[in-house]
């Protein structure tokens, strides 16, 4: 599901045509991909949430804390 999503994103064929109606050309891109990401979340138990924290934290091991500059 995802990976169709994706393919409708990259691939240049649409259903509705973003050079002939941007705005809704657009929307229905991000509806597609909102639409599968919602179904695959689903599937996404805590087990699952603690395995992928727990690779992250061994590949960025550091944290740097930072302060905003702001003009």
């Amino acid at each position: 599901m995802l990976a169709s999503a994706i393919a409708y994103v990259v691939l240049p064929i649409d259903l509705i045509s973003a050079k002939r109606i941007p705005i809704i050309g657009w929307l229905d891109e991000v509806v597609s991909l909102t639409v599968a990401y919602q179904k695959v979340c689903k599937y996404i138990t805590p087990d699952m949430e603690r395995r992928a924290d727990a690779i992250l934290d061994r590949w960025f091991t550091e944290y740097t804390p930072y302060i905003e500059v702001t003009d």
